[in-house]
């Protein structure tokens, strides 16, 4: 008989649409209470109706969903937090539908976006959006941002009984799992009050900088998720005020480190405490680094006029937008040296801590590749030498060495061959150039979402993707926040194997 306890997976899965269901109901009752002067309407419907298809799908999977053992064994796991995604942005999706305006490919597209914090979008005018999809898109991000299976954790530790652990490695990011209680449950309730203190404290920010409530909700939502949504068109001059843009840029900074130090921090009062993590030190100097050449490029560099203070200002803002994966702009960038286009495409790759909302390789993983060159190099000298990898004081064991060496490889080979295959489908599109091309696959594995060459200024949109495209981008999207090996095993012959 099969190992996977598929009564299991459909119960939690049940439980989460009405969860989903239930976060629906937010944008309703906006729809509902608005007066939107939006083209399109106020939603009401389109929400509704999602609300009830959400709700009586979750109760006919519960239905089915009673499982004769409530543990998880090693396949659930990974199976059940991919499912999970492709689900609720199923889901997810219908308000967009029954808008009237979206295609299933934008619908899907737009959601998994969302739910996965990458920005991208296929929406050309925001503004023009009613109210309610605007906080929907809001939502997605929000929800995403620490994780789907993470809220599972901690607000129904019940459902995944015997498998929290699993179930929690499979989604959380890095490769380490910091703990700041021996109960999954208990870190995931101090983690979920580190991300809403934060969003709360994001919201009263920008109040004070003039946002309306409504946009101050959402853009404090998307930028702790670090995920760029906006209820703006253009971003560019929102950001690039000193008062709004320092907002962004501080919480953008703080959600881009490891929740785990921050609570520790914070709430522990061990100030020191996260200056003695490696990794953020490496999240620190990697910024300061990138914000001194990205300086020096806008003063120095050609066609571009910019004195101490403006050079400094757009280069610290656009270096931790991309560090953090967030992807938002306060400058139109396409007139920036190419210089500073490398150091922000090396950025987006790298990406935030462990642990935090942002996406990309991680700065643990690139602290633990560059002391293993380290460590390389001085063996060409000292052949004999016993060399261990230490990160913030602990051993690096090999098994992890391993797995490190073999997500990278990964990574970059799943960046390549989507690149390929994207200029294939592009091919007849003459906007998409080969750096477009390569800009693209980066942004959304990345999950950062706007690449370099696709700024507001651009005439060129996500939206012009042709509908092969868009799934793949769907697709690595979702690969990209499940950490790829996740997803990639389901896809093994031996995953399917039945146990005797």
């Amino acid at each position: 008989m099969s190992t996977i306890n598929y009564k299991l997976i459909l119960k939690i899965i049940s439980q989460i649409l009405l969860i989903e269901a239930g976060a629906m109901l937010l944008p309703l009752f906006v729809a509902i209470g608005s007066h939107d002067p939006s083209s399109m309407g106020n939603g009401v419907f389109p929400f509704l109706i999602s609300v009830l298809i959400t709700a009586m799908a979750g109760f006919l999977l519960r239905y089915f969903g009673d499982p004769d053992r409530n543990s998880f064994g090693v396949k659930e796991a990974p199976l059940l937090v991919t499912l999970l995604w492709i689900v609720l942005t199923m889901f997810g999706s219908l308000p967009f539908l029954f808008l009237g305006d979206f295609g299933v490919t934008d619908a899907f597209f737009e959601t998994m976006s969302g739910f996965t914090t990458t920005g991208s979008t296929v929406i050309e005018d925001i503004e023009k959006c009613p109210f309610s999809i605007k906080l929907w898109r809001s939502i997605t991000q929000w929800i995403g941002g620490l994780g789907i299976v993470f809220f599972i954790v901690a607000v129904l530790p019940s459902l995944v009984k015997g498998g929290r652990v699993r179930v929690f490695t499979a989604e959380a990011t890095g490769p380490f799992r910091m703990k700041l209680h021996p109960k999954i449950s208990t870190s995931g309730h101090y983690l979920l009050c580190v991300y809403a203190v934060l969003t709360i404290l994001c919201a009263l920010g920008f109040w004070a900088c003039g946002m309306s409530w409504f946009d101050s909700v959402n853009h404090a939502m998307t930028t702790t998720a670090t995920g760029g949504f906006s209820t703006f068109n253009d971003t560019t001059s929102l950001f690039n005020k000193v008062s709004t843009g320092s907002v962004m840029l501080v919480f953008m900074f703080l959600s881009g480190a490891n929740f785990t130090a921050l609570y520790g921090t914070a709430m522990r009062k061990q100030g020191m405490q996260i200056w003695r993590n490696s990794e953020f030190l490496f999240y620190v100097k990697m910024i300061g680094l990138a914000t001194v050449f990205v300086t020096i490029a806008l003063m120095f560099g050609k066609n571009t006029d910019y004195n101490f203070f403006k050079a400094f200002g757009q280069a610290f803002f656009h270096v931790v937008s991309f560090a953090t994966t967030t992807g938002s702009y306060g400058d139109n960038i396409q007139n920036w040296p190419r210089f500073a286009w490398f150091v922000l495409f090396v950025l987006m790759f790298i990406g935030g801590c462990a642990g935090s909302t942002a996406g990309g390789l991680k700065c643990i993983r690139a602290l633990m590749l560059w002391k293993i060159v380290k460590n390389e190099l001085k063996r060409i000298m000292h052949p004999n030498a016993i060399l261990p990898l230490k990160v913030s004081g602990e051993n690096v064991s090999h098994v992890q060495m391993s797995t490190l060496t073999g997500f990278c490889v990964v990574y970059m080979l799943l960046c390549v061959v989507t690149y390929g295959i994207l200029m294939v489908f592009e091919s007849g599109n003459n906007n998409i150039d080969t750096v477009d091309g390569m800009t693209i696959a980066l942004s959304s594995a990345c999950n950062v979402g706007p690449s370099l060459l696709h700024t507001p200024d651009d005439s060129i949109s996500w939206a012009s993707l042709s509908v092969p495209s868009k799934w793949i981008c769907s697709f690595l999207m979702l690969l990209g926040r499940l950490e790829i090996l996740n997803v990639l095993v389901l896809f093994t012959p031996s995953f399917w194997k039945e146990q005797q």
